[in-house]
């Protein structure tokens, strides 16, 4: 899926919640990307973690396409 005819339908930091998200897409048949951004490894080493919480060491990205936008918001209830 081209990022100029993508939308995205979640970012959060949660494991759970994405694989919800996922799982719901999924049922309804609703194909998707999804991008996962680290927040640890190198940059982490040089700047060390002090004040990092766990909680944000990944950060998700869900998108699904131009033409089931609309669908994947109803069935998200979002």
């Amino acid at each position: 899926m081209w990022f100029w005819n993508r939308r995205e339908v979640y970012h959060g930091y949660d494991m759970k919640e994405q694989a919800d998200v996922r799982e719901i897409l999924s049922t309804n048949k609703i194909k998707y990307d999804i991008r996962v951004l680290s927040h640890s490894g190198q940059q982490r080493g040089r700047t060390g973690s002090f004040g990092l919480s766990k909680r944000f060491e990944k950060e998700y990205y869900i998108y699904v396409s131009k033409d089931n936008f609309e669908h994947a918001k109803f069935v998200l209830g979002r």
